[in-house]
């Protein structure tokens, strides 16, 4: 299923984990579960989980909307949405309104704990109606490998034709040709295995299969 970033306040932690408690039922998946302590630059491991999700859930509560890492977070998921269509799910509590700032999205609302469930319900069919989740193959090899990886890449040409009008470097998108389906370009590539917007860097050859 999807991979989803929960932003909240520190403050509203419980309600967070139970939201993703919930959605992890359902399936999806969450790349550094709430709460966790994360070792190391704990800021760029959060950025990273952010440009690989596929949704941001985001709880706006009056301490979400005084906390610089939330409202930083939905900015760049405002960008993600528009370089690569990432779902922006905000759900608001109690009785706040929806900010100027998210006037233009959709907004769920929870007001009572024992509404979790449902709103659990509204957020998975959200997800599953608006992302089309896209399986992908990385190759990562040495330079001196190209030769193998050329090989490699023209078996699997053999059963999807290769865009290349919309690769970048060395990612390519690939469209079937031999089974009932229909793929879409796209123009960006990744590098990990993550769900990115980023290039892959030399030395990875990205194939993504998007099928609709």
């Amino acid at each position: 299923m999807a991979n989803i970033f929960l932003s909240h306040a520190w403050a509203d932690l419980p309600t967070a984990q139970a939201l993703e408690n919930r959605l992890l039922d359902k399936g999806h998946k969450t790349r550094i579960p709430l709460g966790t302590a994360v070792a190391g630059n704990w800021r760029t491991k959060y950025a990273k989980a952010l440009a690989a999700a596929d949704a941001l859930v985001v709880l706006i509560t009056n301490a979400s909307l005084q906390s610089k890492n939330v409202l930083g977070e939905i900015g760049a998921a405002r960008v993600l949405e528009q370089l690569r269509g990432m779902l922006l799910l905000p759900v608001l509590t109690d009785d706040i309104g929806i900010p100027e700032f998210l006037s233009d999205i959709y907004c769920f609302r929870l007001t009572r704990s024992d509404q979790v469930d449902t709103l659990v319900e509204e957020l998975d069919k959200a997800i599953v109606d608006n992302i089309k989740l896209i399986p992908r193959i990385f190759i990562s090899h040495r330079h001196k490998d190209e030769p193998i990886v050329a090989a490699l890449a023209a078996l699997i040409e053999q059963a999807f034709y290769v865009d290349r009008r919309h690769s970048l470097h060395v990612g390519a998108t690939l469209h079937a040709h031999s089974r009932r389906a229909n793929f879409r370009p796209s123009t960006n590539g990744d590098r990990g295995g993550g769900i990115g917007n980023r290039c892959p860097q030399p030395g990875h050859f990205g194939i993504q299969l998007c099928a609709l």
